[in-house]
């Protein structure tokens, strides 16, 4: 287990590179928050690769613009 400074630091550098664009998660899937059940099937099923996102956004909202 590291120690808690460590785990500080390499926290403080990965959301520098996150912040900086030099980073970013895999999404592998999206499920509609009514659907919640289902990404927690495919995650517990191991269905699926990167993060699954539930999307909390207005039926019919354009899903490339932000809420």
């Amino acid at each position: 287990m590291p120690a808690p400074p460590a785990v500080r630091a390499a926290t403080a550098y990965v959301l520098a590179e996150a912040a900086a664009g030099r980073l970013r998660p895999v999404i592998g899937r999206r499920f509609p928050l009514e659907r919640a059940a289902d990404a927690h099937r495919a995650i517990a099923s191991r269905a699926t690769t990167g993060k699954t996102l539930l999307e909390v956004r207005p039926t019919g909202a354009d899903p490339r613009r932000p809420v």
